[in-house]
């Protein structure tokens, strides 16, 4: 019986030219690759957070040009402030304006914007009337969005001598508690003597 050598003894021999992964390079890779996941995920939720910053502002902007819009529509066609109409007085809460007369009737026509409380804020809403027979009658009604955090109505001194209405508010959605609320002022002309100032 031949006698064994001594390489035949100890086992086989390890190849250096043999690739393997230890356990340590699989710890490395799977740490490497958790470290990416991690800075993936948080890369995304941060994207996704500026997007919905970025649609709230939008959607923000949209309302409020459309609320502007519609107030200077509805103020420039007045004619003149009322001090009451009915139920209603010109105050920094309500602005009661005097419309020109419908075209078919004649009749009499009002507008009245009123500020209203609504979640923690406040909204803006249009009413409108007209005169009949019967007396005055409600012929249109919108509640404005978005909510305002402030909202007031200015006149600049006595309310029958009044040529322009203002506006004077703070958006919810600007609030930061690092800085005092932002304070949009909007001021526009009765009747179209020269337009939005």
């Amino acid at each position: 019986m031949p006698r064994a050598t001594s390489h035949e003894i100890r086992g086989p021999r390890r190849r250096t030219s043999q690739l393997g992964v230890t356990l340590v390079h699989m710890l490395v890779y799977v740490t490497a690759l958790a470290v990416v996941i991690n800075l993936g995920a948080t890369l995304f939720v941060a994207v996704l957070r500026m997007h919905d910053a970025g649609t709230a502002a939008l959607d923000e902007s949209l309302a409020l040009r459309a609320i502007e819009s519609e107030l200077r529509e509805t103020v420039s066609e007045g004619m003149s402030l009322l001090p009451v109409l009915g139920e209603f007085a010109t105050s920094e809460s309500t602005a009661v304006l005097a419309l020109p007369p419908d075209l078919q009737t004649g009749g009499a026509r009002y507008a009245v914007l009123q500020r209203l409380a609504e979640d923690d804020g406040f909204v803006v809403r249009r009413l409108g009337f007209q005169e009949s027979p019967e007396g005055l009658t409600l012929t249109y009604m919108k509640t404005y969005r978005p909510v305002f955090t402030a909202l007031g109505f200015e006149y600049g001194g006595d309310v029958a001598a009044a040529r322009s209405v203002g506006l004077r508010f703070s958006l919810k959605a600007e609030e930061n508690p690092q800085r005092p609320p932002r304070e949009h002022h909007l001021r526009i002309a009765l009747g179209g003597i020269g337009g939005a100032m």
